[in-house]
């Protein structure tokens, strides 16, 4: 699929592994962040459950999270920190540190595991040299990102980007933004209210993105030449993440829920994008947090900030497979083949 170019999105740092799906019957490892504990869980395919933990700091880690497809390299880092930390995957040991001079929140690598792109900071690391070798500059008055993610080919990565101002995602100026890996500069600007992260359907014809708003349109879809707005669905409430399945029939959401009411409009939503993405299956959960298809293409694993937990699901049936107990406060997930 061709990408657009890096979309920041106007809003709030946050990033999750936003692409995942390439197909086959391998085993992998799942890596989840635990915020509060500053521990990361590893889940093992071939044992079918949590085997191991990754203890990072005792202070909070970032939501963040990526490892490069060969293995070597694992990337966090911790809340109000200025470094990136990159640590062995297996062992746990740090390699080294980068000084990204600010938080760290979303993370995305691209899929041939050269570059990653951050948040707040929109800042380009280059994973052979491990420093950071460009920074996009946002449009006025946009000044933070939340979640980004990288076009399947690498060419573009989406981002979400709003201004350091009182609204937050609320703000009319929240954005989603397309940025060039060619020369790291930003090619388009769509505004988007309360955009907060994205993900290009696999034939790249479009760009979902979710809106974190208390309101019935939480996820958009856009036409990914043009950024015009195609449509706008409900899905619960305060949409935080976005998933497709690598057939692009179906669109997973999850919404946190209402604030102050986890429990109003939180839930996993799947959208059938050839039925003119009509609502197929909704799911309640206490409050999903992020979401990505695994390796296989097979299992769809969402991470609860209320339960502590890891929950997988069937991707063809949509039942849910199995439910397990992560540390405090997990977040984005991160794939390795084994």
């Amino acid at each position: 699929m061709k990408k657009l170019g890096i979309l920041l999105l106007v809003l709030a740092v946050g990033s999750i592994a936003w692409f995942g799906n390439w197909g086959g019957d391998v085993d992998y490892y799942a890596f989840v962040p635990n915020a509060a504990d500053g521990v990361i869980s590893v889940y093992d395919s071939t044992e079918g459950e949590i085997s191991r933990e990754i203890e990072v700091s005792e202070q909070n880690i970032a939501h963040g999270i990526e490892v490069t497809p060969d293995g070597k390299q694992l990337y966090t880092g911790l809340m109000g920190g200025q470094d990136m930390l990159v640590l062995d995957p297996f062992s746990g040991e740090e390699i080294t540190s980068i000084d990204i001079g600010n938080d760290l929140h979303g993370i995305d690598l691209d899929q041939e595991g050269r570059y990653l792109v951050i948040g707040q900071i929109p800042h380009v690391i280059d994973t052979e040299k491990n420093e950071v070798v460009g920074t996009f500059d946002l449009p006025e008055p946009l000044e933070q990102l939340s979640h980004l993610r990288f076009s399947n080919d690498g060419e573009q990565v989406y981002m979400g980007a709003r201004p350091d101002d009182n609204e937050g995602f609320s703000s009319s100026e929240t954005s989603v933004v397309v940025g060039n890996m060619e020369d790291f500069s930003v090619e388009s600007r769509w505004p988007l209210r309360g955009a907060y992260t994205g993900i290009t359907s696999y034939d790249d014809q479009y760009l979902y993105v979710v809106n974190y708003l208390d309101s019935d349109k939480n996820l958009s879809v856009l036409d990914t030449v043009s950024g015009e707005l195609l449509k706008q669905l409900p899905a619960g409430k305060n949409a935080h993440d976005v998933a497709v399945s690598s057939d692009d029939r179906y669109v997973w959401v999850v919404s946190r829920g209402e604030v102050g009411r986890a429990d109003e409009g939180s839930g996993v939503y799947i959208f059938d994008a050839e039925q003119d993405w009509e609502l197929v299956k909704e799911i309640d959960l206490p409050q999903p947090n992020h979401i990505a298809f695994s390796p296989t293409g097979e299992e769809v694993f969402v991470t609860d900030q209320m339960e502590d937990g890891l929950i997988i699901f069937d991707a063809n049936n949509f039942e849910k497979i199995k439910e397990l107990e992560t540390g405090n406060d997990p977040h984005e997930i991160a794939f390795l083949e084994q």
